[in-house]
């Protein structure tokens, strides 16, 4: 369990340092080529909020253990646990994160875009980061190791 909790937090922290300047890389970039494009009737009106970003990232890592623990459990036919615990996670805090907009914050404060902006990079990066972080459960078994 100790290994689980290390490799959430390594995770997670990770996320929530990349995630909020992998989301002002897009944003930057979309507006630098909207003005490189120079329309004339065409505006932007963009906003990232840093606490939605960190509430999302904290949904996700709250969710990834008892991913790690789902896939750690499941049967030796499944052969990339890893997708597994990627999916298993994204499927659980995605909908978290839509009940918290919607209940807590307003929903009509976030455009859609916005939103986006938010959570796409915030989820490729937790992506990355639960591939290419190692994760060791226990003794690994051939056919059934965690990193495969």
């Amino acid at each position: 369990m100790k290994k689980t909790l290390t490799y959430t937090l390594k995770v997670g922290l990770t996320t929530l340092f990349a995630s909020p300047i992998l989301s002002l890389i897009i944003m930057y970039t979309f507006v630098g080529l909207v003005f490189l494009l120079k329309p004339d009737n065409f505006s932007i009106n963009t906003s990232i909020n840093f606490v939605d970003i960190a509430v999302l990232t904290g949904i996700s890592t709250l969710v990834l253990p008892f991913a790690i623990q789902k896939a750690a459990g499941s049967g030796p036919g499944v052969y990339n646990k890893k997708s597994q615990i990627t999916v298993s996670t994204f499927f659980f805090s995605v909908p978290l994160f839509c009940i918290y907009l919607f209940t807590i914050k307003s929903a009509s404060e976030h455009p859609l875009g916005n939103t986006l902006l938010m959570v796409i990079p915030n989820l490729f990066v937790m992506m990355l980061c639960i591939r290419f972080y190692k994760l060791e459960i226990g003794t690994p078994m051939p056919g059934v190791d965690i990193d495969e």
